[in-house]
C-alpha cells in the first residue's frame, strides 16, 4: 500500500484525538511506576487528584506522547488533518493542567 493511500486512510482529526488520548494515557501509566512505584494505581489517582501532588507535571509528562506523534504526523509524514486533532487534545489537556493548579 502506497503512503499516499494511507494517508487518504488515517489522516483524519478524529484519529488524531483517538491517538492524542491513547498516548497520554500510555504516558500516565508509565509515569506511574517511576513516580509512586509502591503504591496501587487507584492509590495514584488519589494522589494526584485529592492531594495535587505533582498533578500537573504528571500531566505535562503525560504530554510528550503527544509531542513525539505530533512531530511525527507533522513534520515528517506531513499529515495535516490528524495533526489538528493532536494539537485539539494537547490544548484540552493543558486547560485542565492550568485549571486544576
Amino acid at each position: 500500500m502506497q503512503l499516499g493511500n494511507l494517508k487518504r486512510k488515517w489522516d483524519r482529526p478524529l484519529y488524531g484525538v483517538v491517538v492524542g488520548i491513547v498516548a497520554s494515557l500510555i504516558g500516565f501509566l508509565i509515569s506511574w511506576p517511576v513516580k509512586c512505584g509502591e503504591c496501587s494505581l487507584d492509590g495514584y489517582w488519589n494522589m494526584i487528584y485529592y492531594y495535587g501532588n505533582n498533578g500537573s507535571e504528571i500531566m505535562s509528562f503525560c504530554l510528550l506522547g503527544n509531542l513525539l506523534f505530533f512531530y511525527l504526523f507533522f513534520f515528517q509524514l506531513k499529515w495535516n488533518e490528524i495533526s489538528k486533532g493532536l494539537i485539539v487534545t494537547t490544548v484540552v489537556f493543558l486547560i485542565y493542567i492550568l485549571l486544576v493548579d
